[in-house]
C-alpha cells in the first residue's frame, strides 16, 4: 500500500465541478494503489458521482451557528487526522482554515487545492489571509491552469504554488461529433453567474433566423432563476453522464461571467465542438484561440455572441475546421497525463 491520502472538502454529495474532481482524484489515486480518504464538512442525502469501494468517507458536524460550527469542526478534523496517521492532507478551497488548526503538530503534509480562483478577486481580504496561511504553512498550492499560478507567484511571492488542469472524465474510446445536428449546447448550472441569461438573450436573436436549431441547455436550474418561453429551448436536468449531448451536438457555448478551468470546455473539445466563449477571465485565452478552435467575444455583448454562433450555424466548413483543432486541443487534458502528474506530486 502506498501513501495515505486524506481528500478534505466541504462538499463531496452535489453534482458541481469541485465536487466532481474531488472524487475523481480520490477514485484514480485509489486505482493506483493509494489509500484514500473523503472527509466532508457535512452529510447530504444521496451521492450524486460513484466512490470506488474501499474508500473511506467521513462527516463532520452538523452544526448550524457558525463560530460554533467552525470550532467544532476544527475539533473532529484534528480528532479524526489523529486516527488516521494520514501522509498527505489536500484541502481544497477555503477548508485550509479548518486544515491548518487541526494538522498542528501532526507530521502529515498539508497541500492546498483551488479550484475556485478567479482572476479579480485576489486582492478580497479572505483570500489575502489565505494566501498568506497557505505560502508559509502549506507544503503545496496547486492552482488550476501556469497563468493563475504565474499570477500568484508575483503577486505574492509564493514559491510553493504549482498548476495541475483538470482532466478530461470521459472513459473509453469517443466518437467526434459528426457536427451536422442542429443543436447548440451549454452545459453546466442554469444561473446569471455562468451567463445563461445571456445566451437566451442571444438565443432570442437567433431563433428568429434560425428556427430550424435547437439550444441544449443541460444542468440544474438555480432557484428563482427566470427562463421565459425563448422559442426552440431545451432543458434537461444535471447527469452524471453527458457523452450523449456532446456527440448530438454542432456548437458549444460557454457564456460565463466568472470561470477559472471549466471541464466543460475540455470535454466539448474531446468531441471535436468548436467554443463560443465569453472573456470570462485569465484562462479563457488559454483555453479557446480565439478564431482557431472557436470565438471569445467580451462578456455583456449579446449581439457579438449572436453573431458568432450564427457564424458557426451557418458555415459548415468552418465548424468542420475549428472542430478539429478543438479534438487537438483536447489531447493534453488525457486522464492519465494529469494523473501521472498528481502521482509524481503525491509520491515526493
Amino acid at each position: 500500500m502506498k501513501r495515505c491520502i486524506v481528500l478534505f472538502n466541504d462538499n463531496i454529495s452535489r453534482s458541481a465541478g469541485t465536487e466532481r474532481m474531488t472524487i475523481l482524484l480520490a477514485n484514480e489515486l485509489h486505482i493506483r494503489g493509494f489509500k484514500i480518504i473523503l472527509i466532508a464538512l457535512r452529510r447530504e442525502t444521496g451521492m450524486f458521482f460513484h466512490i470506488n469501494e474501499g474508500i473511506e468517507v467521513y462527516y463532520l458536524s452538523d452544526i448550524k451557528f457558525k463560530l460554533l460550527e467552525y470550532i467544532v469542526d476544527i475539533f473532529l478534523l484534528r480528532k479524526l487526522l489523529k486516527k488516521i496517521q494520514p501522509d498527505i492532507v489536500i484541502s481544497i478551497g477555503n477548508m485550509f482554515f479548518r486544515t491548518l488548526p487541526a494538522a498542528i503538530g501532526s507530521k502529515c503534509k498539508l497541500f492546498s487545492w483551488h479550484h475556485n480562483v478567479k482572476y479579480g478577486v485576489y486582492s478580497k481580504f479572505t483570500f489575502k489571509i489565505l494566501n498568506i496561511l497557505v505560502a508559509r504553512f502549506s507544503d503545496k498550492f496547486i492552482l488550476l491552469s501556469e497563468a493563475n499560478a504565474n499570477f500568484i507567484r508575483e503577486k505574492y511571492n509564493n514559491k510553493k504554488v504549482m498548476s495541475i488542469p483538470n482532466p478530461l472524465t470521459i472513459r473509453g474510446k469517443i466518437t467526434p461529433s459528426g457536427l451536422q445536428n442542429k443543436t447548440v449546447l451549454y452545459v453546466g448550472r442554469i444561473c446569471r453567474e455562468k451567463g445563461t441569461d445571456l445566451l437566451l438573450q442571444a438565443w432570442e436573436i437567433i431563433c428568429e433566423k434560425y428556427s430550424d436549431w435547437h439550444l441544449q441547455l443541460v444542468g440544474q436550474m438555480e432557484k428563482g432563476f427566470v427562463l421565459g418561453n425563448i422559442k426552440g429551448v431545451i432543458i434537461n436536468n444535471a447527469v452524471a453522464s453527458v457523452e450523449k449531448f456532446y456527440g448530438s451536438s454542432s456548437i458549444f457555448v460557454i457564456p460565463s461571467r466568472a470561470e477559472n478551468l471549466p471541464l466543460v470546455v475540455i470535454e466539448a473539445k474531446s468531441f471535436g465542438l468548436p467554443i463560443v466563449s465569453t472573456n470570462w477571465g485569465m484562462n479563457a485565452q488559454d483555453m479557446v484561440q480565439n478564431e482557431v478552435d472557436g470565438f471569445i467575444v467580451e462578456k455583456f455583448d449579446i449581439a457579438v455572441l449572436a453573431e458568432k454562433i450564427m457564424r458557426l450555424m451557418k458555415d459548415e466548413d468552418l465548424r468542420k475546421r475549428m472542430g478539429a483543432a478543438s479534438l487537438k486541443s483536447a489531447e493534453k487534458y488525457a486522464l492519465d497525463i494529469i494523473m501521472d502528474k498528481w502521482e509524481g506530486l503525491v509520491s515526493l
